[in-house]
């Protein structure tokens, strides 16, 4: 293959960990919301779903856009290094 075509399957391959990590996210957030409204209609304390989401969706979400902004930083600096 020509340099120019394997810079550009690279670049396709490295929107792969970014979609899987924010759909992993983005999965467990809906889910978790879920868990805490199916908890609420059946009159159920919430405490573990609510102690849960406390701690892992804020991780989450900060390792995802830490790994975006990753990303984005080498994809940057590959474009100024070309110039």
């Amino acid at each position: 293959m020509k340099n120019g075509n394997t810079e550009k399957i690279i670049s396709i391959l490295q929107f792969f960990p970014i979609i899987i990590v924010w759909s992993i996210a983005l999965g467990f957030t809906a889910f978790i919301i879920y868990i805490i409204n199916l908890s609420n209609a059946l009159e159920d304390k919430p405490s573990i779903a609510i102690g849960v989401s406390l701690v892992a969706i804020p991780l989450l979400w900060t390792m995802a856009s830490v790994l975006t902004y990753v990303f984005v930083g080498l994809k940057r600096g590959r474009k100024k290094e070309e110039r």
